[in-house]
């Protein structure tokens, strides 16, 4: 017989010993380890079932808090606008007193101008800067309409903002109740493996 030969024959009568050996263990377990198997297959199951479902919540709860994040800041965002929206007004205002102010010299040069050329120059003045005042007074009624427009919106999305917050929060609640309920779990079913001490029987 030939060395791969025998090799071959050996390595075959190893396997089939094997397969023995295994079936021997796995057929000598008494019936009373049966059903501690499958109260451990039961708490497998409750735990796999119960993580799965914290894992479930906990991407609710980052969802939902990823779009409160997007609300909060477009919020944010329509804030802006509206305290930009406002300077504008302030800096129109400014200019209407700047008019104002021209106006009452004209005024004041008309008052003491002989008829002529130049009265009717004043006069023309004066009423391009009450024009320009007219205009900006527009501008005025647009900008605070924006403005207010703007907040509103803000307030709007603050809102929504904070509801998806509340969610987001329940959901990472039962995510984190979940979490320490299988954590018990395991605890009980690492217990329940633990071997029970024996009693010791005295002989009277």
């Amino acid at each position: 017989m030939s060395y791969q030969s025998a090799f071959s024959l050996a390595l075959k009568t190893f396997k089939c010993v094997d397969s023995f050996f295994l079936l021997d263990i796995m057929t000598s377990q008494s019936p009373e380890t049966i059903p501690e198997q499958k109260k451990h297959a039961q708490y497998y199951s409750d735990i796999a079932r119960v993580r799965k479902h914290a894992a479930d919540e906990g991407r609710k709860a980052a969802k939902l808090f990823e779009k409160s994040e997007k609300y909060k800041a477009k919020a944010l965002k329509y804030t802006q606008k509206a305290v930009e929206h406002r300077e504008k007004i302030e800096k129109v205002k400014l200019k209407i007193n700047k008019c104002d102010e021209k106006i009452s010299k004209r005024k004041a040069e008309l008052s003491g101008t002989e008829p002529g050329s130049k009265k009717e120059g004043i006069k023309a003045t004066i009423g391009k800067y009450e024009h320009r005042i007219s205009k900006c007074k527009l501008k005025m009624q647009i900008l605070e309409k924006k403005a207010a427009d703007d907040v509103e919106t803000s307030a709007k999305l603050k809102e929504k903002s904070v509801k998806l917050l509340e969610q987001s929060n329940e959901h990472k609640t039962e995510s984190e109740e979940l979490t320490k309920r299988a954590d018990r779990l395991e605890r009980a079913d690492a217990e329940e493996k633990q071997p029970q001490p024996q009693e010791s029987v005295i002989d009277d």
